[in-house]
C-alpha cells in the first residue's frame, strides 16, 4: 500500500493539508492529514519521516513540531493552547519523476501556467522520452482556535502563499500574498478550488488567476467554504549528481483555508 501511496504522490497534481476541524478550542486535539490528488479529491498519506522536511504547528507564540510514528494516518494531531490564528505547515523532500513522453510534460505545464515548456524543452535539445523532473511541495494551512485574533505570516518557504486578510472574516474576499525565494511572485499562475463545507465532494468550484507585479492576487469568498489555493513554480536546470540528473524543477505551493465565522 505505501507503494502505491508514493506511486500517486508521484502522478497526482494537488497537495493539500486537510484540518479535521477549522475551528477548535484551546485544548481541543485534531487530526491534521496530508492529501494529495485533484478537486478535493484523493489520497491521504501516511507519516512518513523520510519523507518530510518540515512539519510544524505554528501558533500565536510558538512552533512545534508534528511528530508521528511511521505509517500514521492522519499524518498528524495537534492540540493548540493558544487562542487566535494557527498554521500547520508541511515542506516536502525532493522527489524525482521520469517523463516517459514529452508529451505528458507538455500537458501538465500548460496545467499549471506554463505554456511555452514544451518549446524551452526542444530548444535546449533535451531528450523528448525519459527525461526528469525534481520537484518538492510546500503546504500551508490555516485554522482559528477560541478566536479571530492574529494572523497569517511569512514562513520563508521557497515558495508560499501567504493569506493577508483573515480568512475568518467571512464573506467577501480575500488578498493572498505569493512569494518565490523570498521574494514577490509576480505573474504566477494560480488555481483556487472551493467547495462547501457541508455537501457534496463533487460540488468544486475552479477558478484560475494570475498575481499582480507585487505577488498579490484577490480572490471572492463566501462563508461557509473551504479553500485550496495553489500555484507552481517551473524552472530549468542543468542536470547534476544533486538533482538525480534533472532537466527541471518544481516548487508547489497551497495554502487551505476555510471562511467559517467565529
Amino acid at each position: 500500500m505505501l507503494g502505491f501511496v508514493l506511486t500517486m504522490q508521484a502522478k497526482a497534481h494537488e497537495f493539500w493539508i486537510w484540518p479535521e476541524q477549522w475551528n477548535v478550542e484551546s485544548g481541543q486535539d485534531t487530526s491534521i492529514s496530508l492529501k494529495i490528488g485533484e478537486r478535493f479529491k484523493g489520497l491521504s498519506l501516511y507519516y512518513l519521516p523520510q519523507d518530510i522536511e518540515q512539519f510544524d504547528h505554528i501558533s500565536p507564540n510558538k512552533i512545534t513540531p508534528i511528530k508521528g510514528r511511521l505509517g500514521d494516518m492522519p499524518a498528524g494531531k495537534i492540540t493548540p493552547d493558544e487562542n487566535g490564528i494557527h498554521i500547520i505547515r508541511h515542506e516536502t523532500k525532493d522527489k524525482v519523476i521520469t517523463y516517459q513522453a514529452l508529451e505528458k510534460f507538455k500537458s501538465f505545464a500548460e496545467k499549471k501556467g506554463y505554456p511555452e515548456a514544451g518549446h524551452r524543452h526542444l530548444d535546449r535539445d533535451l531528450p523528448e522520452e525519459k527525461f526528469k523532473e525534481i520537484y518538492r511541495r510546500y503546504a500551508k494551512s490555516i485554522i482559528t482556535v477560541g478566536s479571530c485574533q492574529g494572523g497569517d505570516r511569512r514562513l520563508g518557504m521557497a515558495v508560499e502563499i501567504t493569506a493577508v486578510t483573515k480568512p475568518c472574516d467571512g464573506d467577501g474576499m480575500m488578498v493572498l500574498q505569493f512569494d518565490r525565494q523570498r521574494s514577490p511572485w509576480a505573474d504566477a499562475f494560480v488555481t483556487t478550488f472551493a467547495r462547501p463545507l457541508e455537501g457534496e465532494v463533487e460540488n468544486v468550484k475552479v477558478t484560475h488567476h494570475k498575481t499582480d507585479a507585487d505577488g498579490r492576487l484577490q480572490i471572492t469568498t463566501k462563508t461557509g467554504y473551504i479553500y485550496l489555493v495553489d500555484a507552481v513554480s517551473l524552472d530549468a536546470i542543468d542536470p547534476s549528481p544533486a538533482t538525480s540528473g534533472a532537466v527541471w524543477q518544481t516548487r508547489w505551493a497551497s495554502l487551505t483555508f476555510a471562511t467559517n465565522q467565529k
